[in-house]
């Protein structure tokens, strides 16, 4: 292409861009580009004699260099246009990133002052136990021997035992408390496994001056922490009620989510979208629901759910190592709706860690039976505590408000 057929079809294309407006001039260093890479002046016929002057060197110069005009002039074209893309680009993702740190501040901002007045707002209903770096909070209720201890579910807390606890108080004295960030209780070290929680409940009792053995009742995943602490201190346990429990040979699916929740918890986000992994304080007894609503939305009750989860197959492996023959009374109870083939299978299993165990079914309820059919769990154990008194009068498993299996 000869300089002057290129220079002409170069202010062709520059009318039918730009027209009659002013346009931007060149520079020296922006040999032969398009409309978008010239600097923001206006272009005076002698400034275009100027340029198509040089432009016209240039192009004489490049081509007897062997190099094509135009594909040096796409390729200059080019190179300016991605170095204001990623100008811009640039500019846009410091401006993103100053809006995700002050929504970040804001929302752990407004986790914390809520959390603060929620707590401030309604007491725990019973008191707070060092237990050596971390407090828990345990409730108890009622007089007598053995002591029934209540361990709940995955991101549950006392409360969660608000239909079970004033029945069992009329005939022993009864504690149900909140595991390690759960409640009112606070955060405790990480990883939240088996072990650790049932140690944890060890070192409770002791502190809380509750002497002698004890009856344990464990919930769903509360049923893991109960058996590890049946297994390792028998001589602490009286009798084991397991409440539709998990069982170490079950399927554990860990949402990918669980790792997130530490900070969607920590930046107000769940308390924002209203998610709680706890029971929802409409479903509980009356007199326990402004407890619930309290201690729904603390981020260290989130973030303690999700490392119980997050670390559910080391506690089943502890479960597992530990899993011996016992001699105590044990009832198993589980849940007649919603439970398959499979899960009772695993129920009964359970039914064989003693050679005094039974199993009835809450036929009326769900897997949260101590909501769904609460006298069944309260039948339970009442039959527990007379077993661990020393009465043979009554069949451990005998008349029920439950089905007997």
């Amino acid at each position: 292409m000869s300089p002057g057929r290129f220079l002409s079809s170069f202010w062709r294309t520059w009318d039918a861009v730009v027209g009659s407006e002013p346009a931007p001039g060149r520079t020296n260093r922006e040999p032969l580009c398009g409309t978008w890479c010239l600097s923001q002046q206006a272009i005076t016929p002698s400034a275009r004699a100027d340029a198509s002057q040089k432009t016209a060197e240039y192009v004489i110069r490049r081509t007897r260099l062997g190099v094509s005009p135009t594909i040096e002039w796409i390729r200059d074209c080019v190179s300016r246009e991605w170095f204001h893309m990623l100008r811009w680009g640039k500019r846009t993702l410091i401006g993103l990133c100053g809006l995700l740190i002050v929504a970040v501040f804001t929302g752990a901002t407004y986790q914390w002052i809520a959390t603060r007045n929620d707590l401030s707002a309604t007491q725990p209903p019973g008191r707070l136990v060092n237990v050596g770096g971390h407090r828990l909070h345990i409730w108890c209720s009622g007089a007598g021997a053995p002591s029934v201890i209540l361990e709940t579910g995955l991101g549950g807390s006392s409360v969660d035992w608000g239909f079970v606890q004033p029945a069992v108080a009329q005939f022993t004295r009864v504690c149900s408390y909140d595991r390690a960030g759960m409640g009112y209780s606070d955060p405790g070290p990480s990883p939240r496994t088996a072990r650790r929680m049932a140690r944890e409940l060890a070192e409770l009792l002791d502190r809380s001056g509750i002497d002698g053995p004890v009856v344990l009742v464990g919930a769903s995943i509360g049923g893991l922490v109960v058996r590890v602490f049946a297994s390792e201190q028998g001589e602490r346990v009286a009798g084991l009620v397991l409440v539709d429990a998990t069982h170490e040979d079950q399927e554990h699916q860990i949402p990918q989510l669980a790792r997130f929740v530490p900070l969607l918890s920590s930046v107000g986000a769940l308390r924002l979208l209203g998610v709680s992994f706890g029971q929802r304080p409409d479903s509980l007894e009356p007199s326990v629901r402004k407890f619930a609503q309290a201690t729904a939305f603390r981020a260290a009750g989130a973030q303690a759910a999700a490392d119980e989860l997050i670390h559910i197959r080391e506690s089943v492996a502890e479960v597992r190592a530990t899993r011996r023959k016992l001699t105590i009374p044990l009832i198993v109870v589980t849940a007649g709706r919603g439970a398959n083939a499979g899960w009772r299978a695993l129920q009964r299993d359970q039914v064989r860690l003693s050679e005094r165990g039974c199993m009835v079914v809450a036929e009326q309820s769900g897997h949260a039976i101590a909501i769904g059919q609460p006298q069944v769990v309260v039948d339970a154990i009442r039959a527990v505590v007379d077993a661990a008194r020393g009465r043979s009068d009554v069949p451990l498993c005998g008349s029920w408000s439950g089905k007997m299996e």
